[in-house]
């Protein structure tokens, strides 16, 4: 493929080795590197009975195949080789397809589980905007939180439930348990 690549269409594929004494300069080298590029290599494959809709800004995936990729080595001593193929063929790099890192992810969590409102949460993290420009914490969603609750099957009190009327009853509900007066409340 890279040569189809390069004979065909004149691209030039740029390929980086990078050598690191220890795994963590390794990783850390990783996340900065992914904070700019998305992988978005493959085709959509529909999981399910396909009752759910596409998203409206559609797949992640190229439908082709896109040559950036990263081979890593590691060895016994915690040296790590990487070979990194930077080209990228068939996308663009666009924020909003860009996933949160994991350290992204896990201070979401610790906020998540330390029961911080998400409105709390959302706006830490969109603002200010760093010197460094746009990252991709500051485009995050309400969605994202609760994706990223979900995955680390954390239950906030914060949220109620997913579905606003049945926010609004459980609202009511405790209000009235609680003494306060609700006088007129339409489901």
């Amino acid at each position: 493929m890279l040569q189809h690549y390069s004979l065909l269409h004149d691209l030039v594929i740029r390929e980086e080795n990078h050598e690191f004494c220890y795994q963590s300069k390794f990783y850390d080298w990783k996340r900065e590197l992914e904070k700019d590029t998305c992988h978005r290599d493959g085709n959509y494959k529909p999981r399910g009975s396909n009752k759910r809709h596409l998203k409206l800004m559609g797949s992640n995936k190229i439908g082709s195949h896109c040559p950036a990729r990263m081979d890593v080595s590691l060895y016994p001593l915690g040296q790590v080789r990487a070979i990194f193929c930077s080209t990228h063929v068939g996308h663009q790099q666009e924020m909003d397809r860009l996933r949160l890192s994991k350290f992204e992810r896990e201070e979401i969590a610790k906020k998540i589980a330390m029961k911080i409102p998400f409105d709390h949460i959302l706006d830490s993290l969109r603002y200010p905007i760093q010197d460094s420009g746009l990252q991709r914490h500051n485009l995050l969603s309400r969605k994202d939180i609760h994706n990223v609750a979900q995955s680390y099957n954390l239950k906030s009190e914060a949220i109620r439930h997913k579905n606003d009327c049945t926010i609004v009853e459980s609202w009511v509900r405790e209000m009235q348990e609680t003494g306060s007066v609700v006088q007129y409340c339409k489901p």
